[in-house]
């Protein structure tokens, strides 16, 4: 399992110094399985907690490993031990050391920061275990929230006091017995996160008897990297359900390329959070099952932006029934939303593209179409039709340069998922024992998937179907 290794330290001035951190960074992503960054931070208040009047710690390195046996090896490496210890213990004043499972991967987008916040706690296990549990919650309660970790001192093993004896190290953690690691997708995000009551109601059930709130940029090895496609720069693109899980993260990665985005969704809680982040997006309220209000926003959509360069069809459901165990309405109903929504979105624009010189359309579809889980008899039906869809668009407009293609996604680690249907132990058990390449499915990965789709880069492509799914649908 990957683990978060951070390190909170402070040191004393020394442009020397400094300038000779970055070498030593490199020499650290040097390492198989390591991914790290060490950067200045700045301490801020949260929730009506005084920031301290001396800076408790200057700088955060940031590491991402694979696995523990990664971490081990770094830090009994030669450009731990050698370089990086001997560069900074003579001016070193404070350091506390965290480490965190990461049961969801550690991403961020362009200009993410990350909020340490450093508690003193008297908890037992119990307790910490509700904290972690309700410290994940504010990823889904707070806009531009993507990570959150909490985590005790030390931990991981590692031979860690070993370490430290061997260096040497005197107990420098001032204190400090857990870390709430947040990763948001900016400054925005963050002065949202620490003025919100959802924050303060977490910290109020700890008590803590010391903090310290460090606010740090991450660099851009921790981003998600997406390449750059010119060519979707101020193109239209309409998503249907691009406020949430999969979608959230295609309209953010639409948005990173500087493309024009409409995003419709039937939450407007989701879409009042995707304005904060996406100042510029276009966003409608609406539920696509119902056609006279479906069609009547696509029109107005038309009004506003008379063109559309990408059409991603995308909002869905995937309930889980016994065998045949459901009514006729309940199918209908699926297949209403699955399925004729994108029928609808495809009639009242595919026309119009035409008339503008062509376009991309873009149907997600499931894996389930092809590996066919017995509790989805339903939802596998409506993926399949999906994928008949894009085949039959394909071959009548092809002609009007419309591209027509799918991506088919594995389980995926969306907030929905992770909430309402597996738990972290069933994704972990699917990424070892059911994928041919054993990383988990995040909606980031997927979203880069769109972005090709959308772009001139696949222009070669047409009735086609991506199966994202690491290897899981044996074809």
């Amino acid at each position: 399992m990957p683990i978060l290794h951070t390190v909170y330290f402070r040191l004393r001035e020394d442009d020397d110094v400094e300038a000779k951190i970055p070498g030593c960074v490199a020499l650290f992503n040097e390492h198989k399985g390591i991914t790290a960054s060490v950067v200045k931070g700045k301490f801020a208040a949260v929730c009506g907690l005084a920031a301290p009047t001396d800076a408790v710690f200057t700088h955060v390195e940031v590491l991402v490993a694979d696995s523990h046996e990664a971490l081990h090896a770094y830090l009994h490496g030669d450009a731990h031990l050698n370089v990086w210890i001997p560069l900074i213990k003579p001016n070193l004043e404070d350091i506390v050391v965290f480490d965190h499972d990461l049961p969801t991967p550690f991403t961020g987008v362009a200009g993410s920061q990350a909020l340490s916040l450093l508690l003193k706690l008297r908890v037992d296990a119990e307790q910490e275990a509700l904290a972690s549990s309700a410290a994940m919650q504010l990823s889904l309660l707070i806009a531009g929230v993507s990570n959150v970790y909490f985590a005790p001192h030390g931990g991981g093993g590692l031979d860690k006091a070993a370490l430290i004896d061997k260096l040497d190290w005197p107990d420098k953690s001032q204190g400090f017995t857990h870390c709430l690691t947040i990763v948001a997708t900016g400054a925005a995000a963050i002065e949202r996160l620490l003025r919100s009551t959802e924050l303060k109601n977490w910290l109020t059930g700890l008590t803590p008897q010391g903090h310290a709130a460090m606010v740090s940029p991450l660099e851009p090895s921790h981003e998600v990297a997406y390449p750059i496609y010119r060519d979707l720069a101020a193109k239209h693109v309409l998503i249907t359900g691009g406020a949430q899980g999969i979608g959230l993260a295609v309209s953010r990665a639409f948005f990173m390329q500087g493309a024009a985005v409409t995003v419709l969704d039937r939450d407007e809680g989701a879409l009042a959070r995707l304005r904060l982040e996406m100042a510029s997006a276009h966003t409608y309220c609406v539920d696509v099952t119902d056609e006279n209000a479906f069609c009547e926003t696509l029109r107005a959509v038309r009004e506003t932006r008379p063109t559309c360069d990408v059409l991603i069809g995308n909002a869905g459901a995937d309930p889980r029934y016994e065998g045949l165990n459901m009514s006729l309405a309940e199918w209908e109903g699926l297949f209403r939303l699955n399925v004729s929504h994108y029928f609808l979105l495809c009639r009242e624009m595919v026309p119009h593209m035409v008339e503008a010189g062509g376009g991309s359309i873009i149907l997600t579809s499931s894996h389930l179409a092809w590996v066919a889980k017995p509790k989805c008899i339903a939802y596998n039906c409506t993926k399949a039709a999906n994928i008949g869809l894009v085949r039959s668009l394909a071959e009548a407009f092809g002609d009007g340069l419309i591209r027509a293609n799918s991506v088919a996604p594995g389980w995926t680690l969306t907030d929905r998922q992770k909430a309402s249907v597996g738990t972290p132990a069933d994704f972990e058990d699917c990424r070892l024992n059911s994928q041919a390449l054993p990383l988990s499915l995040t909606p980031e990965l997927l979203a880069q998937n769109y972005l090709y789709l959308g772009s001139s880069a696949s222009a070669c492509l047409q009735r086609q179907t991506l199966v994202c799914d690491m290897g899981q649908a044996k074809l």
